[in-house]
């Protein structure tokens, strides 16, 4: 078994070809539509973050966070490649608050 990990930020890069697939297989609910997880990112304080775990380039699990940090400001994250130098990752469930992440 060889698993890689793929990261992805929704605000930024396009869906995967396959994550219509992944979130049938896996039973997400809506909110993990890739196009809501887009507007989601761009309207939290802390954009969203999503790791896409692949074994054998078949897509088999994923994690969506929240990356947050200590030099924060508005605006600060409209940048693909302008991060925190101090990060604190959150692990959270997209758009919903009704489940833990």
């Amino acid at each position: 078994m060889s698993v890689t990990v793929e990261v992805l930020d929704p605000r930024h890069d396009p869906e995967p070809a396959d994550w219509p697939g992944l979130r049938a297989r896996t039973a997400r609910p809506a909110s993990w539509t890739y196009d809501l997880l887009r507007l989601a990112s761009w309207h939290r304080r802390a954009p969203l973050v999503l790791a896409v775990l692949r074994d054998g380039g078949v897509p088999c699990g994923v994690v969506c966070a929240g990356l947050t940090g200590t030099s924060w400001r508005p605006g600060a994250f409209a940048h693909p490649h302008r991060r925190p130098a101090l990060s604190i990752l959150d692990v959270v469930n997209p758009v919903t608050s009704a489940e833990p992440g």
